[in-house]
């Protein structure tokens, strides 16, 4: 199969130059033709702050065999091989306890100040929005690790 020939290769980056595409999207539930060329493009031209590269050691699969079971095993190998490099962006450790405790009130000065960027930046439908439910969506971007291995708050 693919044994040792993926390796677990982390990017992160203090800020997600696509945060405020991703509330619109989730907040009006549409995406227009041109959405995602501009999300790609915001992404790639944007500002993010400090960038940090890890890359691990090649995955060893030839315990697996080539059935659905076993893919699902091997991407939570990559996903736990990709947590394992321990490199976080500047906000993923409070974003993650905010969302554990429901408490909003202790992220640091320089993620409320973004959080109060996107809610400018989003006009009448930030203005609209309860300050925690902001918060929560906004620390579901900026927090990391697996889906596959973290509940998702889907509020």
């Amino acid at each position: 199969m693919l044994s040792g020939l993926v390796r677990p290769l982390a990017m992160r980056y203090d800020v997600n130059p696509c945060d405020v595409h991703l509330i619109h999207e989730r907040l009006t539930g549409l995406k227009t033709e041109k959405d995602d060329e501009i999300s790609m493009r915001t992404g790639l031209e944007g500002w993010k702050g400090v960038v940090r590269i890890a890359e691990g050691q090649a995955i060893l699969t030839d315990d697996f065999t080539n059935d659905r079971a076993e893919w699902e095993d091997f991407a939570v190998r990559v996903d736990t091989a990709m947590d394992a490099l321990n490199i976080q962006g500047q906000w993923a450790h409070e974003a993650g306890r905010a969302l554990s405790s429901g408490d909003y009130s202790q992220l640091s000065n320089g993620f409320q100040e973004r959080i109060q960027w996107i809610k400018n930046a989003l006009g009448e439908s930030g203005n609209a929005l309860e300050a925690d439910t902001l918060n929560g969506m906004v620390c579901e971007i900026y927090r990391e690790g697996s889906t596959r291995r973290a509940e998702v708050n889907h509020s």
